[in-house]
């Protein structure tokens, strides 16, 4: 689990046109049930998750020329880019792909994502050619763009949270630092950006034992005040119609945190790999890859101690005006025609008709979709039908 880059050239090929990039970073991705060498005992490359860093500086010395336009190099206004190959062997490709469109279309922060071609050569010959999705990352760079109303050099603090990232009380620094791979220091809430800077971790500790302590207008006011309920509520809606049961809700995983200069904090969901039937299936807690989970007691006790208490959704759903705005946008979601067959079909024959030909890529989503559906909008009617 190196985070070391290996140093890299790069060329793409886009539509009538071929760019090269030298000298960009590599290095594999993933925890410890995604992460393996990139070889198998034959010496074949093989697929695995990798990050592009097009601003590693390597071994250039500190203020030469070379260093610092390495490190304020940005290809395609990206300083890094996400490749990850379909280890859950999804035969549509496109069941990440088609979750972060849905958030996206439901008004949810999420990054960018597409389907590429990915191919490895050494020494000139081809190596592996794989079909993989290609992401942006969540850095300073994303802030900037999704984020922030004007772009500054000045950007808030970013969290990547894992699991156990409940979000119950945080009265010291135990779980939270600056992951260091060196070490082998990996804390369940890691700071991403200012991390060059000193840091009390104040604005994480502070949200999750004012959300434990605080209760009824307090609370809520409190959440209101300082934190994007709506596109959090919004998020809850995507993640139970996509069916994931590794997020923040189902697991205690899967989520970036950022409070921006103000203070203000944005739940940000990734990695939706599981999801829409496919993947891990999450059972004990989740039965038939979630289809047939209440909207309400989604994940019930969880997998264990460690994630029995999901504190940020139990709390916001709680409150009757926000059930009232999660149903409402389960139910907008479903009949706005974006968690539909017809939306999942469309996108998948657009990617099909430029890759079909060299992957082998079936649609198979009838049955979860329709069947999703008919158990989402029960709930809905059985839950409005007792607040009547």
């Amino acid at each position: 689990r190196s985070n070391e880059y290996h140093q890299v050239d790069v060329t793409y090929y886009g539509d009538d046109e071929e760019i090269f990039i030298q000298d960009v970073g590599i290095r594999s991705k993933g925890n410890i049930f995604s992460r393996y060498v990139p070889e198998d005992g034959s010496g074949n490359v093989i697929p695995v998750h990798y990050v592009l860093k097009f601003n590693e500086t390597f071994d250039t010395v500190e203020g030469t020329e070379e260093h610092d336009w390495l490190k304020k190099r940005e290809v395609f206004d990206l300083e890094q880019l996400i490749f990850k190959w379909n280890r859950v062997e999804d035969s549509s490709y496109i069941n990440e792909l088609y979750s972060y469109r849905l958030f996206k279309e439901a008004g949810v922060v999420i990054p960018e994502m597409s389907l590429t071609k990915f191919v490895i050569r050494i020494d000139g010959i081809v190596r592996m050619e794989e079909l993989y999705t290609i992401q942006e990352q969540m850095d300073e760079e994303f802030i900037r763009k999704q984020l922030q109303d004007i772009p500054s050099n000045e950007v808030g603090d970013l969290y990547k949270v894992v699991w156990p990232g409940t979000l119950e009380p945080l009265y010291n620094n135990a779980n939270i630092g600056i992951r260091d791979w060196e070490t082998n220091y990996r804390p369940t809430y890691g700071l991403e950006t200012n991390t060059g800077i000193p840091n009390d971790y104040s604005n994480l500790k502070g949200f999750t034992t004012r959300l434990d302590s605080y209760t009824g207008t307090m609370l809520k006011n409190y959440l209101e005040d300082n934190f994007d309920v709506d596109m959090f509520i919004r998020s809850l809606a995507v993640n139970v119609l996509v069916g994931n049961p590794d997020d923040y809700r189902g697991n205690a995983n899967n989520y970036y945190l950022y409070f921006d200069e103000n203070g203000f904090l944005t739940f940000l969901p990734y990695d939706y790999d599981n999801s829409m039937g496919e993947g891990w299936d999450g059972s004990p807690v989740f039965v038939d890859y979630t289809i047939g989970n209440d909207i309400y007691t989604w994940e019930g006790n969880g997998f264990g101690s460690n994630t029995e208490n999901i504190p940020l959704v139990e709390k916001i759903l709680s409150y009757e005006s926000y059930q009232i705005l999660y149903e409402g946008y389960l139910e907008t979601f479903i009949q706005g025609g974006y968690f539909t067959e017809s939306y999942y079909q469309n996108l998948f024959d657009t990617f099909e008709s430029i890759y079909g030909d060299e992957f082998d890529m079936s649609y198979n989503k009838h049955d979860y979709i329709s069947r999703k559906t008919i158990e989402v909008l029960e709930d809905i009617n059985y839950y409005r039908s007792q607040r009547d």
